[in-house]
């Protein structure tokens, strides 16, 4: 893995195939972000696009819970394409993260792309708003938390490691408690597309899609969409 130098911490700096930065964490043996696909477009096409919420915001206000804040790239790229929006209503973001390192590494990093998402997103973590625009930034064990929660959301951005490294996030029983955290036409989107995880958000009650090569994108998405 010649692309990475240290950092700090069990962390690693990549590089990745679009020049956008990612972490790669020593402890899972995963980088936050596909380096080979490029962090920035792995966002943008895994995350942005394929939710629809450039669009549906638009028409009305939009809740997003972001499972896993990382490096915030999901969401740097999210606020930075629905502020540049003329139209675009509120948006409300709940988004959870355990290691408060990460969190640290994105108020110091002012070298991270796009700047000026990760401008906006830094001036949300101080003061939870930015326009019309509201983060809560919750510090804590996600399935926890989530287990715990009555909340609705709108969409769902799903980006916790991969199976093999956190088995709990991709267990039957979270899954059944996202389905019941999502909006009636809301969906939840992810990278991971196995049949055996595609089967438990089917048995949670999800319908889905999977997108291979959609518009502007050589990468494969999974959206999982509650009737």
């Amino acid at each position: 893995m010649s692309n990475i130098v240290p950092l700090y911490n069990n962390k690693k700096l990549i590089f990745t195939a679009d020049g956008s930065i990612s972490l790669y964490n020593l402890d899972y043996g995963e980088a936050y972000h596909a380096v080979s696909m490029g962090a920035y477009t792995e966002s943008l096409h895994k995350y942005v696009l394929a939710s629809g919420i450039l669009k549906k915001i638009l028409n009305k206000d939009m809740k997003l819970l972001d499972i896993c804040f990382g490096i915030g790239l999901n969401l740097a790229v999210t606020i930075e394409k629905i502020a540049h929006l003329k139209k675009a209503n509120n948006l409300s973001i709940v988004s959870l993260e355990k290691d408060k390192s990460l969190i640290h590494f994105v108020n110091k990093s002012y070298f991270l792309w796009p700047v000026d998402g990760y401008n906006i997103l830094r001036k949300l973590i101080e003061t939870g708003i930015y326009q019309k625009i509201h983060l809560k930034l919750n510090l804590c064990d996600a399935i926890e938390y989530l287990m715990r929660s009555n909340d609705k959301f709108d969409i769902i951005y799903y980006d916790p490691f991969s199976r093999s490294k956190t088995p709990a996030f991709w267990d039957a029983i979270l899954i059944n408690k996202l389905y019941n955290l999502i909006q009636d036409g809301g969906c939840l989107v992810t990278y991971a597309g196995s049949n055996k995880i595609i089967k438990t958000f089917y048995k949670a009650g999800f319908n889905s899609h999977k997108i291979s090569k959609h518009t502007g994108s050589f990468l494969n998405s999974v959206i999982f969409y509650k009737p």
